[in-house]
C-alpha cells in the first residue's frame, strides 16, 4: 500500500471522527450527470471536507468554534498546508503556508483598530505588503501592492475603489507605476442589483468584455450574460430551489465553440452525520 495514500486516508478519518458536530450538510455537485464534487458543511455554512473527483483533489478543514485553525489541500502527490492564528479579538494575526514539508510563506495581519491596514508575506527572498486606506464610510478606497527584494528593482500596484451615494462600488482601477493597467465599471438597479459590469484588462487595445446581471422576481440571479464586440460568447443559466436562494443548478452555454457546448451543474443538498464518510 502507497503510505502516503494510507496516511492521507487515516487523517481524513481522524479528523471526521473527533469533530465536535453532530450534523452535517452534504452538497454533491453532478457535471453533466456525473458526480463531480462532494462538499461537507457545518451548520455555519463552513466547509469541513471536500473531495473533488474530477481533478482529483482534496481539502479538510479543522476550525475552533467558527475560526479556521488549519486548511489542508491534496492534490495528486502535493500537500499544501494552511495554518491560520488570530489575536486576542480574534483577528487573523499570521498565516503560514507549507508545501509538503517546505515552509512556502509566512504572513502578517497588522490592524487599525478592527480593519485591516497593512499585510505582510515572507518567502525566501522576497517580502509583499499590501496596504489599505478606507474613507468614512469604512469602505475600501485604495489598496497598495508593494514587492520587494534585495536585488530586484522596487515596484508597486494600487488599487482605486469609487462608490454612489448608496456605497454601491462603481469603479474600480489598477494601476501601476502610476500608469493605469485596467478599468472596471459597475452599474445598479434602483434596488441596488448589479445589472453591468465593464471590464477593460488592458487599455491599449480596444478589448472590453461586458457583464450583464439578469434576476428572477425574487432577486436571484436567473442568467449572466459574457459579451464582447456586441456579441454572447458565454452564458450561464442559474436555477434555484423554490422559495430559498440555494443554488440548485447552472447551465453554462459556450458561443465560442461550434456547435456550442452545454455544460450542466446541478447541485444536491441532505443532512447527513459528520462522522460518516461517503
Amino acid at each position: 500500500m502507497n503510505y502516503k495514500i494510507y496516511t492521507h486516508t487515516f487523517f481524513i478519518l481522524f479528523l471526521l471522527n473527533n469533530l465536535s458536530y453532530s450534523q452535517c450538510v452534504l452538497q454533491e455537485i453532478y457535471y453533466n450527470k456525473k458526480l463531480s464534487k462532494q462538499i461537507y458543511f457545518t451548520k455555519e455554512d463552513k466547509p469541513l471536507y471536500v473531495k473533488d473527483l474530477l481533478n482529483n483533489i482534496t481539502e479538510i478543514y479543522n476550525y475552533k468554534d467558527t475560526l479556521l485553525l488549519t486548511k489542508f489541500i491534496y492534490i495528486n502527490s502535493d500537500t499544501f498546508k494552511y495554518y491560520y492564528f488570530y489575536n486576542e479579538k480574534n483577528k487573523l494575526e499570521k498565516t503560514r503556508t507549507i508545501h509538503n514539508s517546505d515552509l512556502v510563506s509566512v504572513t502578517f495581519y497588522n490592524y487599525h483598530d478592527t480593519l485591516p491596514f497593512e499585510v505582510e508575506e515572507y518567502t525566501d527572498s522576497l517580502r509583499y505588503l499590501t496596504r489599505y486606506v478606507y474613507d468614512n464610510m469604512g469602505r475600501v478606497k485604495e489598496l497598495s501592492y508593494i514587492e520587494l527584494s534585495d536585488t530586484a528593482t522596487t515596484f508597486s500596484q494600487n488599487w482605486i475603489y469609487n462608490y454612489d451615494n448608496k456605497g454601491n462600488l462603481i469603479k474600480k482601477i489598477q494601476l501601476k507605476d502610476n500608469d493605469t493597467l485596467s478599468l472596471w465599471l459597475y452599474e445598479y438597479s434602483d434596488d441596488n442589483l448589479l445589472l453591468k459590469e465593464i471590464i477593460q484588462n488592458d487599455l491599449t487595445t480596444l478589448d472590453v468584455l461586458e457583464k450583464y446581471y439578469i434576476y428572477n422576481k425574487d432577486g436571484n440571479l436567473k442568467e449572466l450574460l459574457y459579451v464582447r464586440n456586441n456579441l454572447i460568447v458565454l452564458k450561464e443559466k442559474y436555477k434555484t430551489q423554490n422559495n430559498t436562494d440555494k443554488l440548485k443548478g447552472t447551465l453554462i452555454i459556450d458561443y465560442t465553440i461550434k456547435p456550442p457546448k452545454k455544460d450542466e451543474w446541478k447541485y444536491k443538498l441532505k443532512k447527513v452525520d459528520c462522522n460518516v464518510l461517503d
